[in-house]
């Protein structure tokens, strides 16, 4: 299976980053992709901040099932240095400079 990402556009606020699945071979049961999942490095490739919220909520966890040979693409709306507002629940904090980005998805299965 792939996980891939891909920049759909960063000038506008929210920032969109894209999450693509494909190539199971086998059924998979996964999470849907969250924002705090996206990382932002420096050159040396530090973390550069940390994603904050300024919320304390709870609700179910969603999966989504990947059949062998299908794609399904995810779009996440990164919060990047926003005014003050209610709306978004996840924000970072970024000083002006190049980045990148990863996102980092943790995957446990078993095989026979």
């Amino acid at each position: 299976m792939q996980v891939n990402l891909e920049v759909v556009d960063t000038d506008s606020r929210p920032a969109v980053f894209r999450v693509v699945y494909s190539g199971a071979e086998d059924r998979c049961l996964l999470q849907y992709p969250q924002i705090y999942d996206l990382e932002f490095l420096d050159h040396a490739e530090n973390i550069v901040a940390e994603w904050e919220t300024r919320f304390l909520t709870s609700g179910p966890l969603d999966d989504f099932v990947l059949a062998p040979g299908s794609r399904i693409a995810f779009d996440l709306f990164a919060s990047i240095n926003p005014a003050p507002s209610k709306r978004s629940l996840w924000s970072i904090e970024l000083p002006n400079g190049s980045y990148s980005v990863r996102y980092v998805y943790n995957f446990e299965g078993e095989r026979d």
